[in-house]
């Protein structure tokens, strides 16, 4: 072989190699531009969820009038729980709901947060009512890792601005447990516990809250600073209550209103002028 026949054999193959360069170039500006495209598309969609959630997040208290007009029945294959109930919560009002254990208060409350349809009758609430719920005490393992204001901010969005923390901040100070936020949910006290539960609900903007026996196995101290954050929300804040509980010296302090249910009846009436007696 001749140089010249190399030297050309040499020049094909680095015009070969620069060809497929050339092209392997392409091809990568090309999958980084795409690559660019699907990034900036994924921010942009990551910031419109964030400026949903913060907006639903931020957004004011529902005002006006809070009322539930009720006309129910509920069975169970053969067992009527209740039927044909009626009764109205108006707007900042604080009502207990009393009964003894098995009258249907659970069965209540969950067909009026929409947890159970009615098998009979309707409900109705004013269009404008935010629910908020604070659940019975419930005994957290004691090696639960969350502080009370991570657990707080499981009901906060995943992407907390300036504005979304300072309503956090807000809250855990109304609830009065600012001092105590860096403490881990499994070494808190029932009744901080109870009150973590209660700043939980009280993220969403609520203009009415349902404690369900939320003060029950707490001790007498534990009650009392409960209901008294309870009683200041309705009063500063207008926030319409029911409360579903036993103890009936506790419903007196505090509430206004009642709703006693028994035997698949109910009935209504000032707390001050309750006179039943049950375990």
């Amino acid at each position: 072989m001749t140089k010249n026949n190399v030297w050309m054999s040499v020049s094909d193959l680095m015009t070969g190699l620069m060809v497929i360069f050339l092209f392997v170039a392409i091809a990568y500006i090309k999958r980084v531009q795409d690559n660019q495209s699907v990034l900036t598309q994924y921010v942009e969609n990551k910031r419109d969820l964030h400026d949903k959630l913060e907006e639903e997040f931020e957004s004011e208290q529902a005002e006006g009038k809070v009322s539930i007009h009720g006309d129910l029945s509920m069975r169970f294959d053969t067992k009527t729980v209740f039927q044909d109930l009626n009764f109205k919560l108006e707007d900042g009002s604080m009502t207990a709901l009393l009964g003894p254990n098995g009258t249907g208060k659970t069965t209540l409350i969950k067909i009026l947060m929409g947890m159970l349809t009615p098998t009979g009758g309707s409900y109705k609430f004013s269009s404008d009512v935010k629910l908020g719920y604070v659940p019975q005490f419930r005994n957290i393992d004691s090696e639960y890792p969350l502080s009370i204001r991570a657990f707080i901010e499981l009901n906060a969005p995943l992407f907390k601005t300036k504005k979304v923390k300072e309503q956090i901040d807000r809250q855990i100070t109304e609830t009065h447990l600012d001092k105590i936020q860096n403490t881990r949910m499994g070494e808190a006290s029932g009744g901080q516990k109870q009150r973590a539960y209660l700043a939980q609900a009280l993220l969403d903007r609520p203009n009415m809250i349902i404690l369900d026996e939320a003060t029950a196995s707490l001790d007498p101290a534990a009650k009392e600073e409960l209901m008294g954050l309870i009683k200041h929300l309705n009063q500063e804040h207008k926030i319409t209550v029911l409360f579903v509980t036993h103890d009936i010296p506790l419903a007196k302090k505090y509430m206004s209103d009642y709703l006693y249910l028994n035997k698949g009846t109910i009935r209504q009436g000032k707390m001050k002028d309750f006179k039943e007696d049950f375990e």
